[in-house]
């Protein structure tokens, strides 16, 4: 599923990709799914809805909390929203400061 996803963000067939994504349920996939999931949702223009998502994952781990804050700091300094991205990645030195 997540080559067939991939493959349709190749080809820009981003509703495509939104369907595959949501078939990861579980496994390892599942965290780096729902963080493509949100990035894609974000560039079809829905960048709350994006945001949203990104907030309702729950990393299992340091590592997984800053691929999720550089995700939001990426969907938001895209959208045209510095100060908020510059402000997800405070936060994230002040949770992950080792990193």
């Amino acid at each position: 599923m997540r080559r067939l996803a991939m493959l349709s963000l190749v080809v820009r067939d981003y509703d495509e990709a939104i369907r595959w994504f949501k078939e990861v349920n579980d496994g390892e996939s599942y965290f780096e799914a729902q963080l493509r999931l949100a990035t894609v949702v974000a560039k079809q223009g829905d960048i709350e809805s994006a945001l949203a998502g990104l907030r309702t994952i729950a990393p299992e781990n340091d590592p997984q909390r800053v691929q999720r804050a550089l995700a939001e700091e990426q969907i938001l300094r895209d959208a045209k929203r510095p100060k908020e991205a510059l402000a997800v990645l405070n936060e994230a030195i002040a949770a992950v400061p080792e990193d």
